[in-house]
């Protein structure tokens, strides 16, 4: 059994059904996300129906099940269902929870992106969090001023917090105070991972660099920007500090355990043509086709101590795809990415795998 979001509505189909409420349903799969610091990996399964309204009418329903794997945190985390409910009450009360759940929707497609190889992808969505985050500050600045929300009291704001006009036509102020409102507010001042992560997201987004500089901020950034934003989203929807939700416990963000099997050997190809002095870029060599063998997810069972055992199904017998080559010595092992250990190779068997919360 795993989390259930509902909405309901009138609308004349099925279809029509399914295209709204689900988009109106997931923003509160992405709250539990959020309070527990673990992604709930898409595709979601989409159960819509109409039941009926009499023992002798006619009910209808429809049902949309992904047919893929859907990756699981590397281990199950308990929360307090006073604590969620707070928070998604908090949430709904807020006069911006619009662009809350936008920040939310970001935060949890980056915890989607967790692992060393995708801080790229996981820093753009990061950033687009703290833009809609650096919104409802804002907006929570004008109203303790007694401001309206309009661009002249923005401009009173900003000047208020020391960010002058060059003349009376230049906005650039602007633009330092709502950076100055992002990196205060959300990084807590931390304007080396602020600067870090806005570069990552901006290089990438506007190709300013090319992906190995834009790789290098969003390394040293990434991993500290995830707590950062996660903590302003809890404090400006109004979590009190004393909250489950901001207990150390949670602090490390949990994406999608993907375990990796690599295979390691020697081959010979009898499709091979003697050359003797053979130019690899003018004439490229035989490939390896690959190997008959899939492995995938067969049974995940939470462990104590914050551990979690899969087994894994292997299919196939390990032989070559191509007729024309012969494996002579195979080896394999399995590893995992971990956001603080980066890559964690597992000691175990080759179809099983322990994995804890922090690596060893």
């Amino acid at each position: 059994m795993g989390l259930l979001a509902q909405a309901a509505g009138e609308y004349a189909s099925a279809e029509a059904a399914v295209a709204t409420l689900a988009n109106l349903a997931s923003p509160y799969l992405q709250l539990a996300a959020i309070a527990a610091n673990a992604t709930i990996s898409e595709p979601f399964e989409v159960m819509a129906s109409a039941p009926p309204r009499m023992p002798t009418d006619t009910g209808t329903f429809v049902v949309e099940r992904p047919i893929q794997p859907q990756w699981s945190p590397w281990v199950r985390r308990e929360l307090d269902a006073n604590a969620l409910k707070e928070f998604s009450q908090a949430v709904e009360a807020h006069p911006r929870k619009d662009r809350l759940h936008r920040a939310m929707a970001h935060y949890s497609l980056a915890l989607d992106k967790l692992d060393p190889g995708n801080w790229i992808m996981a820093a753009e969505h990061l950033y687009m969090a703290v833009e809609n985050l650096g919104r409802v500050v804002h907006q929570r600045l004008l109203q303790a001023g007694g401001l309206p929300d309009t661009g002249e009291s923005k401009h009173k704001l900003a000047i208020a917090h020391g960010f002058q006009p060059a003349n009376e036509k230049d906005r650039s102020h602007l633009n330092r105070y709502d950076a100055w409102v992002r990196e205060t507010h959300v990084f807590g001042g931390d304007r080396d991972c602020y600067k870090k992560l806005l570069d990552a997201s901006d290089k990438l987004e506007h190709g300013l660099s090319g992906f190995d500089e834009i790789r290098g901020h969003a390394d040293q950034a990434t991993l500290k920007a995830y707590g950062y934003v996660r903590r302003a989203i809890l404090r400006e929807a109004g979590v009190p500090k004393s909250s489950e939700l901001f207990a150390k416990r949670l602090d490390l963000p949990l994406g999608p355990l993907r375990p990796i099997m690599v295979l390691e050997g020697t081959y010979t190809d009898t499709s091979t043509t003697p050359e003797p002095n053979p130019d690899p870029i003018q004439e490229p060599w035989p490939i390896f086709d690959g190997l008959q063998l899939a492995v995938e997810i067969d049974q995940v069972t939470d462990g104590k101590e914050d551990a979690r055992h899969v087994q894994l199904k292997v299919n196939g017998d390990g032989s070559p795809l191509s007729p024309a080559q012969t494996v002579h010595s195979l080896k394999h092992t399995l590893l995992y990415q971990h956001p603080e250990k980066g890559t964690v190779t597992i000691p175990v068997s080759p179809t099983e795998i322990t994995v804890h919360e922090r690596a060893p």
